[in-house]
């Protein structure tokens, strides 16, 4: 069986992940959300940060980074934002026009 990481980091089975569009609205969500991360990435690029992915963090890689889908004692977040090493802060990516109270209930 043919397995792919999800969002979260956790493996599973290919069959429950969306492979083409189907048109629903969930689908629809993950592109408009997945466009958002690529606009954040760049954002945080143009302003300096080191983005990378979680598999392949090196924090001593600039003085700000920003790692991609990092896991938290509280759960994944999208970006997780280091100064000198330390944690500093969090990103979540939402699609354009998605207010916070709305993304509060959908997460």
């Amino acid at each position: 069986m043919c397995h792919r990481r999800s969002l979260r980091g956790e493996l599973a089975p290919i069959e429950q992940l969306p492979l083409a569009p189907t048109g629903s609205e969930r689908w629809q969500s993950f592109i408009r959300e997945d466009r958002a991360r690529s606009l954040i990435d760049r954002q945080l690029a143009e302003c300096g940060w080191a983005v990378q992915l979680r598999d392949r963090m090196n924090l001593g890689a600039a003085l700000g980074v920003a790692v991609r889908e990092f896991a938290t004692g509280s759960g994944p977040v999208d970006y997780a934002l280091f100064v000198g090493r330390t944690l500093c802060g969090v990103v979540e990516a939402e699609a354009e026009g998605t207010t916070q109270s709305t993304a509060s209930r959908s997460n």
